[in-house]
């Protein structure tokens, strides 16, 4: 499943304190802001592999409002653009 790094579950439910994570970034971007860890090679292995039957996180569709796949795929290729700008790697 992919995650929408829409920090939903980044601030409620960390693997490392059970709440907001501490190594929790934020960036503004045209879908919403786009949570994401500041070590992301290195994040909890939690956050890497979800596992739910379905090919896009439900959660942060509902949060984000993404009722179309026009948003849904911007909204993807934000999150690639910050990783890169942040990592030099992104999702693809």
């Amino acid at each position: 499943m992919l995650c929408i790094s829409c920090g939903f579950c980044c601030k409620t439910m960390s693997p490392i304190n059970g709440g907001y994570c501490p190594l929790l970034l934020v960036k503004g971007s045209e879908t919403g802001d786009i949570y994401y860890c500041s070590d992301y090679n290195n994040r909890p292995e939690q956050c890497k592999n979800h596992s739910m039957p379905a090919k896009v996180c439900p959660i942060g569709k509902e949060t984000l409002k993404l009722i179309n796949d026009n948003l849904l795929n911007k909204r993807i290729k934000d999150i690639h653009n910050v990783l890169i700008s942040e990592f030099g790697y992104g999702i693809f």
